[in-house]
């Protein structure tokens, strides 16, 4: 048994103590090797020693709690079955009584029939303390030892009444005393090495006739209990390895320090230089949207206004190219935009009242025009089953529809690109259901290997197609993050050279659609072909700003006075009358938010209508712009017609309620 001198002679604690005092020696030596100034922590050195006693001690109070664990277990049989065997008339067996007595037939049946029951006992057995002093068999059944269902050799054969037993320890002579006792002495005998359960049988006057053995491997004993110790020693030598690694890797730290003393400050200026970087990482994104669509700005808008001056063919064309590359460039910083707040979750949607036929009618109509260039048909199929009207954002809704309609037909060169919309009403109250959209494509396909990674930020198709047809990789990316937000799922299904299908599902909940209200009689449009008929501040601290600013209030025929400040803005609507106030956010001086808290302050008797035209687009940005008392808001660059349109519905007359004096 080769684990009973590990457990007798305790070398396991040997291995332990050699492997943990090497672990010091490797640590300390690691040290010396890099260089001077770096020492083993004393501390260390001194605990590892403790550490090394008390892993002997703890590993031994181990292995006598699952010595003892074991012996309440395999101890808790005896009672049972003594009370068994004396029941059975043990008593009545002496050893003249011949191997056919039924008594004795019918207890050599009952152990095996416990030892059939249990496989955790190797051997049930009784013997008997004789007149002469010496100990005897009375009833020992056939053993299956090897457990091969076969009853093989002398050493698994019952044992004959009345033979002597071998090697009788004192814990025999404390059951015959009457006492319940355990052998734990590993000494083999003919039948193997065993741990016994002894447990006196008693007569009926209380004498003690018998003693019931019970028989458990010696081998499963000290694997048990060497075991228990390997944990015990095994945790320990990691706690041990653990602190002297740790206690290592801090003074090879110490030493390192120490021995760069000279780079000190350049090391502390670095660390100072990555905090400042960590800490402008949310304010990064916003600055680079403000400084690019500031230019971005100037240039939409004179591409506007030179499209509607009389240019020949190939101006038209390079104009038309201008505004496209800016739309392009735009879309690019919105879509990293809305990567990044909705990675800081900082994008929420907003739910209301929306009809996905209009959204889809509204994106087959704006990408028309691209899909008729490449002679590619572009339809749209209402599946929907009638009027339908969710509790949904709109606008993000849209953006996903706009992205995925918008890549078919980008990618497609010839066929057709279908959008489909279809509701699968559900059971619940309120009416709720699954909304199915779906846009199936004749294009160039998807290679198997790009499907698991299309959805990741950057992704893309393949590099030639990427190149044939540009892209930066994130509408998809944007996709999936939206129609997760709104607990929806996107798939899709593609083959080379036949085409490829999104299907986005969303769960939503129906509302009624809005009711037929009886058509009012049109209000008189506000005039803005009158060019002295309104007039306006533009308040924006970048020349160019303002110079298109006006140039597009002259195309409608207004005027406007120019402020580069916040300060020199609340100077001039103290001093003159405006129709209108367009005030740009982020200025010197004065911001735009201060100034036009400034001018409500100075002035609560009338209210001048203020805009926001700003390069900041988040949510943030507009509740911070109405929270200072403006009316509206005008993301940079500006569409001219948006910003006409918003100028004519604020400085519109108002209708004064029916019934008013």
């Amino acid at each position: 048994m080769p684990l009973l001198p590990i457990v007798k002679y305790r070398l396991d604690f040997l291995a332990f103590a050699v492997l943990a005092l090497a672990g010091l020696w490797l640590c300390r030596h690691i040290l010396r090797e890099r260089g001077a100034g770096m020492r083993f922590p004393r501390t260390v050195e001194i605990i590892t020693l403790v550490l090394v006693i008390l892993g002997g001690l703890l590993a031994d109070i181990s292995a006598r709690r699952q010595k003892n664990f074991l012996i309440s277990i395999f101890a808790g049989f005896g009672p049972s079955y003594a009370d068994g065997i004396s029941r059975l008339g043990h008593a009545r067996i002496t050893v003249n009584t011949p191997p056919d007595d039924p008594t004795y037939l019918a207890l050599i049946a009952a152990e095996r029939n416990w030892l059939r029951l249990n496989p955790l006992i190797a051997d049930i057995y009784t013997v008997r303390l004789g007149e002469d002093g010496k100990v005897r068999f009375i009833v020992d059944s056939e053993t299956d030892y090897d457990g091969n269902g076969r009853i093989d050799g002398e050493r698994e054969q019952r044992t004959a009444i009345g033979e002597v037993f071998p090697d009788v320890t004192p814990a025999f002579l404390e059951a015959f005393a009457g006492r319940p006792a355990f052998d734990t002495t590993l000494v083999p005998d003919r039948w193997g090495v065993w741990v016994t359960s002894l447990t006196p049988i008693f007569d009926e006057s209380g004498k003690v006739e018998a003693v019931v053995g019970i028989d458990y491997p010696g081998a499963a004993w000290l694997s048990s209990i060497a075991a228990r110790r390997a944990l015990m020693l095994t945790t320990i030598l990691f706690v041990i390895g653990l602190m002297q690694s740790a206690a290592a890797l801090l003074s090879l730290m110490r030493g390192e320090i120490a021995n760069r003393a000279s780079a000190q400050a350049a090391l502390q200026e670095a660390k100072a230089e990555a905090e400042r970087a960590n800490r402008a990482k949310g304010e990064y994104l916003a600055v680079m949207s403000h400084e690019i669509r500031t230019p971005l700005n100037a240039i939409t808008g004179y591409a506007s206004m030179l499209e509607d001056s009389p240019l020949d063919a190939i101006q038209q064309r390079y104009v038309q190219t201008v505004r496209r590359g800016a739309t392009c460039l735009v879309d690019l910083l919105n879509n990293i935009l809305d990567y990044s707040r909705i990675e800081e979750g900082k994008l929420d949607l907003e739910e209301a009242p929306c009809a996905p036929a209009e959204i889809a009618r509204e994106v087959v109509d704006l990408l028309a025009a691209n899909a008729h260039e490449k002679n590619v048909s572009l339809v749209f199929r209402d599946e929907l089953g009638g009027p339908l009207v969710i509790l949904a954002d709109h606008a993000r809704l849209r953006q996903v529809a706009m992205n995925l309609v918008g890549n078919a037909v980008k990618f497609t060169a010839t066929g057709s690109v279908v959008v489909t919309a279809t509701w699968t009403q559900g059971s619940s109250v309120p009416p709720s259901g699954i909304l199915t959209l779906t846009v199936t494509d004749t294009g160039p396909g998807i290679a198997p290997d790009i499907l698991p990674h299309l959805f990741q930020m950057f992704a893309q198709g393949s590099t030639s197609v990427a190149r044939r047809h540009g892209g930066s990789g994130l509408g998809l990316a944007i996709s999936r993050r939206l129609v997760e937000m709104m607990h929806g799922k996107i798939n899709v299904q593609s083959q080379l050279g036949v085409g490829s299908e999104f299907t986005v599902t969303i769960p939503a909940r129906s509302v009624p659609p809005p009711a037929d209200a009886e058509p009012a009689p049109p209000a008189p449009a506000p005039s803005i072909g009158d060019p002295k008929e309104l007039h306006f501040l533009v308040v924006d601290d970048d020349r160019v700003n303002r110079e298109v600013l006006r140039a597009m209030l002259a195309s409608g025929g207004h005027t406007c006075d120019l402020a580069s400040s916040g300060t020199e803005a609340v100077s001039l609507a103290g001093r003159n009358h405006y129709d209108a106030i367009l005030m740009d956010i982020a200025m010197p001086d004065m911001d735009g938010l201060a100034a036009t808290q400034q001018i409500r302050a100075n002035h609560p008797e009338r209210h001048t209508p203020i805009v926001a035209v700003t390069a900041g687009t988040g949510k943030y940005d507009r509740e911070r712009c109405e929270a200072a008392g403006m009316d509206d808001f005008i993301p940079k660059p500006i569409s001219r017609p948006v910003l006409l349109s918003k100028l004519a519905d604020l400085c519109a007359p108002k209708t004064p309620p029916p019934g008013s004096a």
